[in-house]
């Protein structure tokens, strides 16, 4: 089960961590201060609602890449999918928050993450980590 939960923790680092590579994700400095906690939920927002995901993510190549990374993981099952994007999201806001909603240091973290992805899971919130958990719980007892 532990394997699993690397597995899955390695996922969403690199899912999370292309998401705001190509932009998705991380708000740009052109925000106040004052302006970042609407800009996450913005982001949030539009993280989980498919629509308006696909909207954003069309015509941009390494948004449609990590689109498509995330559809492979979920097997091709559309709930699965919004799963992950729902879990990505509120990893986003997590990672925003602890690093006082700087974009550069969210993605120096997630680098960071990439070297070790189950130290950087279990820097999440416990309610984090538990979603992770099932997720990789769930991948693990279905067959394929």
């Amino acid at each position: 089960m532990a394997f699993l939960f690397k597995r899955t923790a390695s996922f969403f680092t690199v899912f999370v961590l292309h998401m705001a590579l190509t932009d998705v994700l991380v708000p740009q400095p052109a925000f106040a201060d004052e302006d970042y906690p609407a800009a996450i939920k913005q982001t949030q927002d539009m993280m989980k609602n498919k629509a308006e995901r696909e909207k954003a993510i069309r015509g941009d190549k390494k948004s449609e890449e990590a689109d498509a990374f995330a559809g492979k993981a979920a097997g091709g099952d559309p709930n699965k999918k919004e799963e992950i994007y729902d879990i990505s999201s509120e990893v986003f806001a997590a990672l925003m928050k602890s690093n006082n909603n700087d974009s550069a240091k969210v993605q120096d973290q997630l680098q960071q993450a990439l070297k070790n992805p189950e130290a950087f899971a279990n820097s999440l919130p416990a309610d984090l980590r538990a979603r992770i958990k099932a997720v990789s719980e769930k991948q693990g007892s279905e067959k394929p």
